[in-house]
């Protein structure tokens, strides 16, 4: 529905051929595809701890750090060595709940309200699958691609850090 992104914290927005507003990232993928999108391009199913998730999502952010764009800190209780990914999905809610959401959503303090953890499910794993019936715009750091199903997995090791002598490396909790 029209008017729940804010375009001075999230930038433009699109609007599917049925009226609901999404990232304009949909909308450039539409435009260069030819595909038209929906309200149901934002349909997910998730699969965590064999626990099979199915219904449609305002959104879902997987990530290792705290902060996702625009400052937002939808993953409050992560741990970047902790081997753990951190999955924030939020209900498919209205605008007026979406609205009194966001300042809790954007600072971390969700997980603190009992409102908020009834539309709001937060795990930590090291494997989520997302599986759609039909292929799906997936916008990973920006980047829009195509998918039926996508997997996120911890890869233990993957990266080598250089750290200059003398400093120390702070993971703060």
């Amino acid at each position: 529905s029209p008017g729940t992104l804010n375009p001075q914290e999230h930038g433009e927005c699109y609007i599917t051929i049925d009226g609901h507003e999404a990232d304009l990232d949909l909308g450039h993928y539409e435009r260069f595809t030819d595909i038209k999108t929906t309200r149901w391009n934002t349909f997910t199913t998730g699969r965590i701890y064999s626990e099979v998730i199915e219904k449609e999502l305002t959104l879902t952010a997987i990530g290792n750090g705290k902060f996702c764009g625009g400052g937002f800190k939808s993953a409050p209780l992560a741990v970047l060595d902790d081997g753990l990914m951190d999955i924030c999905m939020i209900d498919k809610v209205s605008r007026l709940t979406f609205i009194q959401l966001i300042s809790s959503y954007k600072d971390g303090t969700y997980l603190e309200k009992k409102s908020a953890q009834k539309i709001i499910k937060y795990v930590q794993d090291k494997h989520f699958r997302m599986e759609f019936e039909q292929p799906q715009p997936i916008c990973i750091d920006g980047e829009i691609f195509n998918a039926k199903t996508v997997d996120f997995s911890v890869i233990e090791g993957a990266f080598n850090f250089v750290i200059p002598k003398g400093s120390a490396l702070r993971f703060p909790r």
